[in-house]
This record gives structure tokens, sequence and C-alpha cells, in this order.
């Protein structure tokens, strides 16, 4: 069953750009590499253009360790991208898909 996250983040505004390019980088490193990641979205809010959400969709659970443990998510977890956006309490959205269906993917 496919494992959706959804995850909310507030950029601070000098740091925009810069973190936008890194995290497309880092999305597109994900999807040519990783078979297991079925999409990758990064979504920019149209009333605020410091709030965005990665929109990730992965065929299980499975893919989604494996992407967590692959060396560029350790260097991008022990980067300083993490001091680019705003300390709120935006908690990430995880599910599943319920449409469409396995098959559909």
């Amino acid at each position: 069953m496919p494992k959706v996250n959804i995850i909310p983040i507030i950029l601070k505004p000098e740091h925009r750009t810069k973190a936008i390019n890194e995290l497309i980088a880092h999305a597109k490193k994900t999807k040519s590499t990783e078979p297991g990641c079925l999409r990758f979205d990064i979504i920019q809010d149209s009333s605020d253009l410091n709030r965005i959400w990665l929109y990730e969709v992965y065929k299980d659970e499975k893919a989604v360790l494996k992407h967590n443990n692959t060396e560029y998510m350790e260097q991008r977890n022990n980067s300083d991208i993490w001091n680019w956006r705003e300390t709120t309490n935006n908690k990430p959205c995880k599910g599943y898909n319920i449409w469409p269906s396995d098959e559909d993917y």
C-alpha cells in the first residue's frame, strides 16, 4: 500500500531561493535513484511564497525506510538546510493512499 508524507515547511525569506533549490535537487535525486519513490512534489502556497509542502508517495513503508537511510538523506539531515525554515510546530502528515489504487501507480 503506498505510503504518503505531506511535510509543511515555512521558509525564512532570506533563505527561500537557496532552500527551494536544495529541495528540488533532493527531490530529483530521490526520483532518479529510488524506484520505491512514486512521487515527490514540492508545492508552493499561492498566498505565501515562504510556505511550501513536500508531497511524497512511496511504494510502501520499506521504500520510506530505504529513502530515510540513503547517504544523501543523511547529508541533508546534517546540513544547515534546517536553519532555513521557521521553527513552527508543523508536524508532517503521514498516511496511506486510498485512491488511486496500488495498481494505478
